[in-house]
């Protein structure tokens, strides 16, 4: 699939965002960078060392200033 037929289905508009944030899995943390989010996700760097499965459930956090925490 190419990149034109995946953007056409997509349903919610993704909003470029560079911003720190983190990611957890359990006792794991990693540092990752935001590279956009949506309605119904958020597209993150690939921190080193990450590995998960899928049906994990990950938090992630992140601030958009010092009082305002995601």
């Amino acid at each position: 699939m190419n990149q034109e037929s995946s953007q056409e289905r997509r349903r919610f508009t993704r909003i470029d965002f560079d911003a720190e944030a983190e990611l957890r899995l359990g006792d794991n943390h990693w540092v990752v960078q935001i590279q956009d989010i949506s309605f119904k996700g958020v597209l993150l760097s690939h921190p080193k060392g990450f590995e998960a499965e899928l049906g994990d459930q990950l938090v992630m956090e992140t601030w958009l200033d010092s009082d305002v925490q995601l």
